[in-house]
């Protein structure tokens, strides 16, 4: 064990051992270990840094000692102790060099041990006529004794052999809550892994069906949008009874492509025609005016505007276009390949 907790020990066992913390210093020729011990106890264990120089540790000691009574104090639960008694310990070459310096200083009552011979003394009132006395008395020395000390038959070995439990029942025993666990987690791992399965199985499938959803999906906006379609022009067609409303506007929707759509239609000096609308690509606001163009029955058709605009499936072009009713069964004059 560490030397400061053997040595501890042994001044506790001192006729004249101080019932007050005390300070403890081994010293060996390179190192030195100080503690503080009460009664045989070790409160508090401390190597400094650096060198064993006596000079050097006395001047550490006397610095540091408010505070390692502080520590003591907090221990304790007390109010801190004067520590003033000092035992020296250790190799005898730097514990008659450090002795000296701890004399000359008056904070410090300082006493030399040496805890080899601190030995313990057994005293009998009355002579020993019991017979089990002596397996005890070996028991203790078996036990207590150093190892190199240990020359005397053990009397209690085959009493202790004989009343230990033997160790595979209780292993046994120990290990039944564990093997409960480890079936347990094997249970509901494999019950995990048979769902997971399941899931992946369910998530293949909904893999394959994703192109027939997204088709579902594009289809559905085309729906839409040919119904927005056909409502915007059964509403342009109310506002135009006087005039052929039903051949203008099937006319003007099978000039239309897909991808446009109407919001306004306004009519003036009876045969002027002013169109709003949208489309969601620029190739498609040119190809309706020229299907416009060479459609019979509209004149002077011309796109006077476009602009980038907004639906609800996303970023559109919105348009203007300018037309004038001329002779609805006439001829159509045809239109130059470049234009």
């Amino acid at each position: 064990e560490p030397a400061l907790v053997s040595t501890s020990r042994a001044i506790g066992r001192l006729e004249n051992a101080s019932k007050d913390p005390c300070l403890l210093v081994h010293m060996e020729e390179s190192t030195v270990e100080l503690g503080i011990c009460q009664e045989g106890s070790l409160l508090l264990d401390y190597r400094p840094g650096g060198g064993a120089n006596s000079k050097e540790l006395v001047e550490l000691i006397s610095t540091h000692m408010a505070r390692l009574q502080r520590h003591v104090g907090r221990q304790l639960r007390e109010p801190p102790p004067q520590l003033r008694k000092v035992y020296l310990c250790g190799d005898s070459v730097a514990v008659a060099r450090a002795l000296p310096l701890f004399l000359e200083c008056d904070q410090f009552d300082v006493e030399q041990i040496d805890p080899s011979k601190i030995q313990a003394s057994w005293e009998f009132a009355e002579p020993i006529r019991d017979s089990a006395v002596t397996p005890a008395l070996g028991a203790l020395l078996n036990t207590y004794l150093p190892k190199g000390e240990r020359d005397v038959p053990n009397f209690m070995e085959h009493v202790l052999a004989s009343t230990r439990e033997p160790i595979k029942p209780i292993l046994i025993r120990s290990s039944l809550p564990l093997a409960a666990i480890v079936l347990i987690a094997a249970t509901i791992l494999g019950f995990n892994y048979s769902k997971q399965q399941q899931i992946n199985s369910i998530q293949v499938q909904l893999d394959k069906l994703a192109p027939v959803q997204a088709r579902q999906r594009e289809l559905t906006l085309q729906k839409q949008a040919s119904e927005a379609k056909l409502a915007q022009l059964q509403e342009l067609s109310k506002g135009a009874e006087s005039l052929p409303a039903q051949n203008v506007i099937a006319r003007i929707g099978h000039c239309m492509p897909n991808d446009v759509w109407l919001s306004r239609l306004e009519l003036s000096s009876m045969n002027k025609i002013s169109l709003s609308g949208a489309s969601y690509l620029e190739d498609g606001v040119f190809d309706f005016v020229n299907w416009m163009k060479q459609a019979p029955g509209f004149d002077d058709v011309a796109l006077k505007s476009t602009r980038p605009g907004q639906s609800a499936a996303g970023p559109a072009i919105d348009f203007e276009v300018e037309l004038t009713l001329g002779d609805w069964d006439g001829k159509v004059e045809e239109v130059a390949r470049n234009e």
